[in-house]
Protein backbone atom coordinates (compact mmCIF):
# COMPACT_ATOMS: atom_id res chain seq x y z
CA UNK A 1 0.00 0.00 0.00
CA UNK A 2 1.48 3.41 -0.99
CA UNK A 3 2.71 5.46 1.97
CA UNK A 4 1.79 2.61 4.32
CA UNK A 5 -1.83 3.77 4.65
CA UNK A 6 -4.63 1.28 4.96
CA UNK A 7 -7.73 2.03 2.84
CA UNK A 8 -9.68 3.58 5.72
CA UNK A 9 -6.83 5.90 6.70
CA UNK A 10 -6.34 6.83 3.05
CA UNK A 11 -10.00 7.79 2.82
CA UNK A 12 -9.74 9.86 6.00
CA UNK A 13 -6.73 11.68 4.54
CA UNK A 14 -8.56 12.31 1.27
CA UNK A 15 -11.53 13.74 3.15
CA UNK A 16 -9.25 16.05 5.09
CA UNK A 17 -7.45 17.25 1.95
CA UNK A 18 -10.75 17.89 0.14
CA UNK A 19 -12.09 19.82 3.12
CA UNK A 20 -8.99 22.02 3.32
CA UNK A 21 -9.08 22.80 -0.40
CA UNK A 22 -12.82 23.54 -0.17
CA UNK A 23 -12.39 25.79 2.87
CA UNK A 24 -9.46 27.76 1.47
CA UNK A 25 -11.19 28.27 -1.86
CA UNK A 26 -14.50 29.21 -0.23
CA UNK A 27 -12.85 31.76 2.05
CA UNK A 28 -11.07 33.30 -0.93
CA UNK A 29 -7.60 32.50 0.41
CA UNK A 30 -6.38 30.06 -2.20
CA UNK A 31 -8.10 28.61 -5.23
CA UNK A 32 -5.27 26.13 -5.69
CA UNK A 33 -2.49 24.86 -3.48
CA UNK A 34 0.70 22.88 -3.55
CA UNK A 35 0.92 19.57 -1.70
CA UNK A 36 3.31 21.28 0.74
CA UNK A 37 0.72 23.98 1.46
CA UNK A 38 -2.02 21.42 2.02
CA UNK A 39 0.29 19.45 4.31
CA UNK A 40 0.78 22.54 6.51
CA UNK A 41 -2.97 22.90 7.00
CA UNK A 42 -3.67 19.21 7.58
CA UNK A 43 -0.57 18.11 9.47
CA UNK A 44 -0.27 15.20 7.04
CA UNK A 45 3.04 14.14 5.54
CA UNK A 46 3.68 15.88 2.21
CA UNK A 47 4.19 12.55 0.42
CA UNK A 48 0.81 11.36 1.72
CA UNK A 49 -0.81 14.58 0.47
CA UNK A 50 0.82 14.16 -2.96
CA UNK A 51 -0.47 10.60 -3.19
CA UNK A 52 -3.96 11.55 -2.01
CA UNK A 53 -4.07 14.43 -4.51
CA UNK A 54 -3.01 12.06 -7.31
CA UNK A 55 -5.87 9.76 -6.29
CA UNK A 56 -8.25 12.75 -6.24
CA UNK A 57 -7.16 13.73 -9.76
CA UNK A 58 -7.69 10.15 -10.97
CA UNK A 59 -11.17 10.16 -9.36
CA UNK A 60 -12.08 13.47 -11.01
CA UNK A 61 -12.20 15.35 -7.69
CA UNK A 62 -9.17 17.57 -8.29
CA UNK A 63 -7.20 18.97 -11.18
CA UNK A 64 -3.47 19.56 -11.50
CA UNK A 65 -2.75 23.14 -12.52
CA UNK A 66 0.50 24.97 -13.27
CA UNK A 67 3.36 25.09 -10.82
CA UNK A 68 2.61 21.77 -9.15
CA UNK A 69 -0.59 23.15 -7.69
CA UNK A 70 -3.97 21.47 -7.39
CA UNK A 71 -7.53 22.73 -7.27
CA UNK A 72 -10.86 21.05 -6.79
CA UNK A 73 -12.93 20.11 -9.81
CA UNK A 74 -16.67 20.81 -9.82
CA UNK A 75 -17.28 17.34 -8.35
CA UNK A 76 -14.46 17.90 -5.86
CA UNK A 77 -16.02 21.16 -4.66
CA UNK A 78 -19.31 19.37 -4.15
CA UNK A 79 -17.67 16.46 -2.32
CA UNK A 80 -15.33 18.69 -0.30
CA UNK A 81 -18.27 20.89 0.67
CA UNK A 82 -20.37 17.93 1.72
CA UNK A 83 -17.56 16.56 3.86
CA UNK A 84 -16.85 20.00 5.34
CA UNK A 85 -20.49 20.40 6.36
CA UNK A 86 -20.55 16.91 7.88
CA UNK A 87 -17.33 17.53 9.80
CA UNK A 88 -18.61 20.73 11.39
CA UNK A 89 -22.31 19.86 11.74
CA UNK A 90 -22.15 19.54 15.54
CA UNK A 91 -20.50 22.93 15.94
CA UNK A 92 -22.95 24.53 13.53
CA UNK A 93 -25.90 23.00 15.37
CA UNK A 94 -24.66 24.34 18.72
CA UNK A 95 -24.20 27.82 17.26
CA UNK A 96 -27.57 27.76 15.54
CA UNK A 97 -29.42 26.52 18.59
CA UNK A 98 -27.69 28.59 21.22
CA UNK A 99 -26.65 25.48 23.12
CA UNK A 100 -28.84 22.83 21.58
CA UNK A 101 -32.35 21.89 20.63
CA UNK A 102 -34.14 19.62 23.05
CA UNK A 103 -36.81 18.44 20.59
CA UNK A 104 -35.67 14.94 19.52
CA UNK A 105 -38.07 15.01 16.55
CA UNK A 106 -36.74 18.29 15.15
CA UNK A 107 -35.35 18.06 11.62
CA UNK A 108 -32.29 19.99 12.78
CA UNK A 109 -30.90 16.78 14.28
CA UNK A 110 -30.69 15.19 10.85
CA UNK A 111 -28.88 18.12 9.26
CA UNK A 112 -31.68 18.37 6.70
CA UNK A 113 -33.24 21.60 7.89
CA UNK A 114 -32.48 25.28 8.10
CA UNK A 115 -31.58 26.66 11.51
CA UNK A 116 -33.94 25.40 14.17
CA UNK A 117 -36.85 27.64 15.09
CA UNK A 118 -37.20 26.12 18.55
CA UNK A 119 -34.42 28.23 20.02
CA UNK A 120 -36.14 31.37 18.74
CA UNK A 121 -39.59 30.49 20.01
CA UNK A 122 -38.62 29.22 23.42
CA UNK A 123 -39.84 25.66 22.77
CA UNK A 124 -38.16 22.93 24.74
Amino acid sequence: MPNGLDPVERLRCRDEVLQVLFWLSGEGFEKDMTPEGVAKFTGLDTDVVRSVLADAVAAGLAEAVSGGRFELSRDGRREGGRRFVEEFADIRARETHGGGCSDPDCDCHTGMAAPCIHAHHGAS
